[in-house]
Order: C-alpha cells, then structure tokens, then sequence
C-alpha cells in the first residue's frame, strides 16, 4: 500500500542525493570495475523495445512506499554497503510546501540541497555519488526524466543516522520544492561483464558526437512472451533467460564497436514508484552515439530484439550524458 506520510516522503528524499552535479567531472570509460556480489556472463544491451512502463506515480516527488522503506532498513546486513539509484524529473518552476515566493526553478532549488549533501552530508557518513548523468533522451517510457543518479551508502545504519538528523531534514525542503516525480530503487552492485578494452574504435567519439551510457530499467517476466508465429517461442523460457539471448545475440555486434557495461545493479526494493515492477538496472557505455546507430540498424542486432520485448514486462531505456562516474 502507498502513503502519503509527510515524515517518511521527507525521509525518503534523503535517497536523491545526485541531482546537482560536482564541479570535478569524470568521462566514462568502456572499462568497468565492479566489484561486488553476483556474476553475470550476459553482454551490454540496448533496445528499442515497445513496451512502456507503468506511469510515475505523482506528489510531492513521488509517494514513498512506507512500508517498503521500512522492510528495508530492517532487512539484511545493517552495516554493507548499498546503492540507491535515482531517476529525476524537475518541476519547472519550484514550489516550497511553506508557501514562500522564490524565482527558482526546480533544479536550481534542489542543486542548494544537492551542494549541501554533497559537500557535508554525504562524506559525514562515508557515501558517495558514484554516478551522475544528464538525460539526453527517453527512448523508452516516456517520461522525459531530467538526470539519473546513484550513490552509494556505506550502511543502512549510516544511512538511517543521515535521515534523522537535524541539518538533513532541516536543507531537504529544498530537494522537495525541487523535484516533481521519481524512482528510487535500492540496489545491490552485480558484477557485470569483464571484457577488454578496445585499443581504437571504429566510430570512436568526436567533437561533435561525445560518448554517453544508456541506462536501462528492467522488468522480467516471469515467463517470456512471444508474438504469435514465433518461431523461437518457448513456453518455459524465463523472462531473465530470453533478455540474456538477447544480449548474448547483440553482443556479437556491440562488442567490436566497444560496447561495454559500465555498472549493473540488482533492484533489492523498489521505494518510490510502482511498488515490485523492477528487478534489474544496467548502465552501458558507448564510445560515440553513431557506434549506437550501427549497432541498432545491423540484422543480427534485429533478428535478436524480438527475445528482449518477449523477456521484458516494462522498462525505462534513457541515454545519458555522465558528469560523475566512478566505475571506470
């Protein structure tokens, strides 16, 4: 069930730490070191998929799911790391819950909280932005996010500490007059693909065309669906294993061009948003938008998507312009 609890959605807030970028900008790099729990052998994807994900439930930046949060803090290890990642959209014009008049617009009122939680929240607990982006285009959802984040807290303690102190809830009006809607996924780092670096690229990045990561959301289903007349249909094919054909088929083209993942993640609990839809975030880094359009426009490419949109109950797929980005 979702609440409106004013408490908790300012508590929940806490969990978009990433919407203002830092002044110390980081290029990603195909290159991914990605340290922890499971292994996956699926290579980077990219979609142009037809599916479309439940809408963003609306409010004051989302309706937090109390009880969601709350079976989160309570559940696993209390003292290992997490990651927390963030799909954004600003307000035009921001709107303070105190009613004062400002000329600020959105995101100008929630980078004055992103500064502070940057600079002094953050690293008084040992957290970090690990990755920040501009959106540059949703090709699937429709949403037309603003900026997509991710930061990583040292513990559901330290996170906890954070929500409950007075500078924190004392700046977070900033982040709610700020923000219209939200996802917010808490999440488990997967060990993503392990490839090597290309010394050259074909279609390496130029001037006018800048390499960028496409962040894809992830809905399986628990059985994948294929269209009438398929030859490939299989009836006790997991959504998860037709996305891996998927991949593995792409991979054969997206590989030489330097396709590579950058991070993957393992949605633990979904905190804002439609409660239970996600299982899976994947951020892959491309060498330029044209390695894209090759890639998309290939037959081998093609003749595998149609195990994807089987796979896939909903997703997000939005192309992004990294500004942080620790993962290689």
């Amino acid at each position: 069930m979702l609440h409106r609890s004013p408490l908790f959605l300012a508590l929940v807030l806490a969990l978009i730490a990433t919407s203002c970028s830092d002044d110390t900008e980081t290029e990603a790099s195909p290159t991914s070191t990605t340290p922890e729990t499971t292994t996956t052998t699926s290579a980077p994807e990219t979609t142009t998929s037809t599916t479309t994900p439940p809408p963003i439930v609306g409010g004051e930046a989302g309706d937090a799911d109390v009880e969601a949060l709350q079976a989160f803090l309570a559940s696993g290890p209390a003292d290992e790391p997490f990651y927390m990642v963030n799909l954004i959209r600003y307000r035009e014009h921001a709107e303070y819950v105190d009613g004062r008049e400002t000329d600020l617009t959105g995101e100008e009122a929630d980078a004055i909280y992103g500064e502070f939680m940057r600079n002094t929240k953050l690293p008084e607990i040992g957290a970090e932005i690990v990755y920040s982006a501009v959106v540059e285009q949703d090709l699937i959802g429709g949403t037309q996010f603003d900026r997509v984040g991710v930061v990583r807290y040292p513990s559901r303690t330290a996170f906890q500490a954070m929500i409950t102190s007075a500078d924190f809830q004392e700046m977070n009006v900033h982040k709610q007059a700020g923000v219209a809607d939200t996802v917010v996924m808490a999440t488990n780092l997967l060990v993503a693909p392990d490839l090597p670096v290309l010394e050259t690229y074909p279609y390496p990045a130029t001037e006018d065309d800048a390499p960028f990561a496409f962040v894809h959301v992830l809905d399986y289903r628990d059985t994948a669906v294929y269209a009438a007349g398929d030859e490939n249909a299989d009836d006790t094919r997991s959504g998860r294993d037709a996305v891996d054909l998927y991949s593995n088929n792409a991979g054969a083209v997206a590989l030489p061009l330097g396709v590579r993942a950058l991070a993957w993640f393992e949605v633990e609990q979904t905190i804002i948003g439609p409660a239970d839809t996600w299982d899976e975030v994947r951020i892959n880094w491309f060498p330029s938008h044209a390695a894209f359009e090759v890639l998309t426009s290939d037959p081998q490419w093609e003749s595998g998507a149609h195990h994807r949109t089987a796979g896939l109950a909903e997703t997000y797929a939005i192309m992004t312009a990294p500004e942080i980005n620790t993962f290689g």
